[in-house]
């Protein structure tokens, strides 16, 4: 049932600000501590999503050469920026208790964004699942850089992803998929960045262009993935993979502020701030740093003013 707008203004004040554009801030008065499972999932996607990466260590240091370095960890590096603390004081008047921190995801190998988490996860769920059906991997101790062996691209080959994305998430799973020997393709909206286009394209991936938005480019790809029984489509508004990969940036993260000798506990807080989109990624490292920090951890989503479909859904509480 649709609600005329005027009823919604009166009911959630904040959304006039919002249909003018307006930077706003919310706090969410309903939260409530962290009680798992949280929609159905529970915290086992982390642990199971942080053990499938490390089975793919071995493929990822063989198919990349970027990934020797990190010895085929999916990790970027947590960077203090004393500089930005100094400028937000300033320009806020204002004055932080303890450091401020950058996740530097965009400097995660071969895909450059939050979204290689997500992305490669998926991917590597559905090669695995593919690989044990047809008997390529005997269990969960084998070396998996044998997935890049000719046999088993030619098994992949028989098999094919699609995604709509607005960049970020085509990018990373077009060039993990590309890799393994799936037929690729990506639904894009054709104001998503040349280069990324170009990059895919050249790794043999099939680049679909939309002059409307994302929503028309995923509403494609879900239709034509439908008609082949061999396409997976990967979905970053329902997917639990994708979300699952997100949420192992929380273990990993743990460890760095642990190494910093950085406490985290009821008196120590810890906020993070998370740029959102959909809402899959920000979404998959709250999940992932509730279950690690409970309520000592503090998550807020930035969006764009024009495009503020998490906000809206919570404040109404619709979410959808």
């Amino acid at each position: 049932m649709s609600i005329p707008v005027n009823d919604l203004i009166e009911r959630y004040p904040i959304i006039k600000k919002m249909m003018k554009l307006e930077p706003v801030f919310w706090q969410n008065q309903g939260v409530l501590p962290p009680h798992f499972p949280i929609n159905g999932v529970d915290i086992d996607i982390i642990k199971d999503a942080a053990e499938r990466f490390d089975r793919f260590k071995p493929f990822l240091m063989t198919a990349f050469h970027e990934y020797k370095q990190t010895n085929g960890e999916v990790e970027s590096p947590l960077i203090k920026i004393p500089n930005m603390k100094k400028a937000i004081e300033k320009n806020f008047a204002t004055s932080i208790k303890g450091n401020l921190y950058l996740k530097s995801d965009d400097m995660l190998p071969v895909a450059g964004s939050i979204k290689a988490r997500g992305g490669f996860h998926e991917v590597f769920s559905i090669a695995e699942k593919i690989a044990h059906k047809h008997h390529l991997l005997k269990s969960k101790e084998d070396d998996y850089s044998y997935l890049l062996q000719p046999s088993c691209r030619e098994v992949f080959s028989q098999y094919s992803i699609g995604v709509g994305s607005t960049g970020n998430l085509g990018l990373s799973i077009g060039m993990m998929s590309s890799k393994l020997g799936f037929n690729v393709t990506v639904h894009m909206s054709v104001e998503a960045k040349r280069w990324k286009k170009e990059l895919l394209r050249q790794n043999g991936v099939e680049v679909i262009e939309y002059e409307s938005d994302y929503s028309e480019a995923i509403k494609n790809g879900r239709e034509q993935c439908s008609k082949n029984k061999n396409c997976y489509f990967i979905d970053d508004e329902n997917s639990v993979e994708l979300f699952a990969g997100y949420a192992v940036a929380a273990l990993r993260l743990k460890e760095q502020l642990e190494k910093e000798q950085i406490t985290v506990d009821v008196n120590h807080p810890l906020f993070v701030y998370l740029p959102c989109g959909v809402g899959g990624g920000p979404g998959g490292v709250t999940f992932g740093l509730k279950a690690v920090f409970k309520g000592a951890v503090h998550c807020f989503f930035a969006e764009p003013t024009h495009s503020p479909a998490m906000l809206m859904g919570l404040v109404t509480k619709k979410h959808r």
